[in-house]
């Protein structure tokens, strides 16, 4: 098995944003009250990463998602891995991402 490559969170945004992408902007964070964690670990053609997004602010809970994005797709679109808001803990998404990279080794 090769040893993934590990992407910063800035060559991430970069990358969206060279390729027209505003999902990392920083208006459309704060709309959705993203943030963007880590590890963001590249395989191949695709980069793997996990948000977390709190709707109302403050009353509802932080969840989490499990994301990948191909680096050759021209507009840089993002897919889900799993369902959208997932998992309530950052250790689960942890856990669940390095689990699914296992299976595609």
């Amino acid at each position: 098995m090769t040893t993934p490559e590990i992407y910063t969170k800035g060559d991430l945004v970069r990358h969206m944003q060279s390729n027209g992408s505003h999902f990392f902007d920083p208006e459309t964070m704060r709309f959705f009250n993203s943030r963007l964690l880590g590890p963001i670990v590249q395989k191949g053609e695709l980069v793997y990463f996990i948000t977390s997004e709190r709707f109302d602010l403050d009353r509802s809970p932080r969840k989490y998602t499990i994301r990948k994005l191909k680096l050759s797709s021209p507009n840089a679109t993002v897919c889900e891995i799993g369902e959208f808001q997932q998992y309530h803990t950052v250790r689960d998404a942890r856990k669940a991402l390095k689990d699914y990279l296992a299976t595609l080794a």
